[in-house]
């Protein structure tokens, strides 16, 4: 990690280059811009040296501000994301690992009561599929449906083999004559995720808006991100909005959160 700190008249000026789990050689360089707000003010621009597919800039507390790009650096850290997904699959590594996953899926449903209703999702863009493992574990399955920008996410009930219909920005889903329901449990997919809990998704922020909706007073739809292991991250950009998950699953195990930490890879 590397910091500048300079003083401009009335103010302290922090800019923080923050290595992310995304190690590589040194390559060109690349102006970034990092901005602070609050008393605590960038002057200049900061140059990341790295590629910018390898390093991103996260927020950073300061004493009276914070570095306050977080947007920038989801997006930068997305691609980046996404391209080690796609190289992934690429490689043919997904196939067995898939089986692996479904495995991880299914043990964890199995700690589940029978009676559960697991909501998965129909995997796009080099995504683990999750549905296997939940059929695996006899629950009910119920998959999303996208009903606009800025709205939380439905769900309805389906069984594999039933037609889906096409949504919204590539996305597939039961058709309306299937049920609505609430899961009582959620798997989601994820670009990025660490091992706190934090995600990194598409962008939309329908997960965001839509889990705190499904728990009633004084309890919790617990979640899981569904991710390759390639997509775990040590650290990610977060705002006040972003939901801390429940746990994670991957071809390597699954693992629950408590309020003191991890409960262990399983």
């Amino acid at each position: 990690m590397w910091l500048w700190l300079q003083y401009h008249g009335s103010h302290f000026v922090l800019a923080a280059l923050v290595e992310v789990a995304l190690c590589q050689r040194p390559k060109v360089a690349s102006p970034l811009d990092c901005f602070l707000s609050g008393p605590v003010r960038l002057c200049g621009s900061v140059f990341n040296m790295y590629d910018v597919s390898d390093r991103a800039f996260l927020a950073f507390s300061v004493d009276y501000g914070y570095v306050s790009r977080c947007s920038e650096d989801k997006s930068l850290l997305r691609r980046a994301l996404l391209q080690r997904r796609d190289d992934f699959v690429a490689s043919g590594a997904a196939l067995a690992a898939g089986s692996a996953l479904t495995g991880s899926v299914t043990r964890l449903l199995l700690e589940c009561p029978v009676d559960h209703i697991i909501a998965a999702y129909v995997p796009m863009r080099g995504e683990p599929d999750p549905i296997a493992g939940v059929a695996a574990a006899g629950r009910v399955l119920a998959l999303p449906v996208v009903c606009g920008r800025d709205q939380p996410l439905v769900f309805r009930r389906w069984r594999p083999g039933d037609p889906l219909e096409e949504g919204l920005w590539g996305t597939r889903h039961p058709p309306a004559s299937c049920p609505s329901v609430v899961p009582s449990m959620v798997l989601v997919p994820a670009v990025g995720f660490t091992g706190s809990g934090t995600r990194l998704g598409y962008g939309g922020g329908f997960y965001d808006r839509t889990l705190p909706g499904l728990s009633a007073p004084g309890s919790r739809v617990p979640a899981f991100a569904v991710a390759w292991e390639c997509q775990r991250v040590d650290a990610l950009p977060t705002e006040p909005h972003d939901i801390v998950l429940d746990g994670w699953v991957t071809e390597a195990g699954f693992c629950r959160l408590d309020l003191t930490g991890p409960s262990g890879l399983s």
